[in-house]
């Protein structure tokens, strides 16, 4: 928690700023990340993502904003680098060891592919469900 309101008054306040100045700096810092939110939004309404013809990207570039599809994007440029192995096949559940190759198949992370109505690949990394975005890993064996 003190992480996140360090950084929100990162720049307008510090241990020995006094408490009148406080609320000045506070109201400044606000109007600050108003303004920044305002730009992000009308980015996001007004700009066109650059995209390639991958279907995966023009369909996400509509649902994530601006700043979580550079991220994905920058996922995407890392799959053609991995390589995936069939670990278990159980009726509709796949499960894959994913990786580049330099690293050891004892820490290549574990991607299960559930076939069961709708998409359900949980991965090892845990990034999908902490982060909010299509990993390498999973976009590997997608």
């Amino acid at each position: 928690m003190s992480k996140s309101i360090n950084s929100f008054f990162d720049g307008f306040v510090n241990a020995n700023t006094k408490l009148v100045e406080f609320v000045h700096q506070y109201d400044k810092s606000v109007t600050a990340r108003r303004r920044s939110q305002s730009q992000e939004d009308f980015q996001c309404l007004n700009c066109v993502p650059n995209c390639t013809s991958n279907p995966y990207e023009i369909q996400l570039s509509k649902l994530y904003t601006r700043n979580i599809f550079q991220l994905f994007q920058k996922e995407w440029t890392f799959v053609m680098t991995l390589f995936s192995e069939e670990l278990e096949h159980d009726g509709s559940r796949i499960t894959y060891l994913v990786s580049d190759f330099s690293e050891s198949k004892d820490i290549w992370d574990k991607v299960c592919y559930e076939n069961c109505g709708e998409l359900h690949v949980p991965c090892s990394c845990a990034l999908l469900e902490t982060e909010g975005i299509l990993y390498r890993h999973i976009l590997c064996i997608l």
